[in-house]
């Protein structure tokens, strides 16, 4: 009966190792692009970006820590709206915000979607995570301070 199981327990290894390995060149890409606009060595490219898709490849992205956390990550985009602006930039930003996100979650949900508000879009990520003291809230972007908070799972912050 073992015999049976293993093949099937190796493709799926080897499935979700494959599709970790695509997650990390993605965010490893997406970090140079970040590192280069941030140093001048690249132009910021304001163009029509596909924040659905986008976030689509941000949940691939984090498919597995979100599993390990019991998190659903809900893509409220809509597929054919467009926003104007620099999609790597986007990107970094949306990311960095899911990744918060995930880490203060546990057995929760978080939401990544827009409110269109006259000719502005106001892109949010919601979740169901454990919050923010409002002394943290105080300091978060005051240069003077370093603020850092353990995540659910005691990952570290930046």
């Amino acid at each position: 009966m073992l015999i049976f199981w293993l093949p099937r327990i190796c493709k799926n290894l080897a499935i979700s190792m494959n599709d970790s390995a695509k997650n990390i060149y993605q965010l490893l890409e997406n970090l140079l692009e970040w590192s280069r606009t941030i140093t001048g060595q690249k132009q910021i490219n304001i163009d029509n970006l596909n924040p659905y898709l986008i976030t689509e490849t941000l949940v691939g992205l984090f498919k597995d820590v979100a599993k390990n956390k019991n998190v659903i990550i809900e893509n409220q985009f809509e597929k054919d709206k467009y926003l104007i602006g620099d999609a790597n930039m986007f990107t970094t930003i949306l990311r960095n915000l899911v990744s918060n996100s995930l880490k203060f979650t546990q057995d929760g949900s978080i939401f990544v979607g827009m409110t269109k508000e006259g000719t502005m879009a106001q892109v949010f990520v919601k979740d169901t995570g454990i919050g923010m003291k409002e002394e943290t809230k105080a300091k978060l972007f005051r240069i003077d301070q370093n603020v850092t908070e353990l995540g659910t799972n005691k990952e570290k912050g930046t």
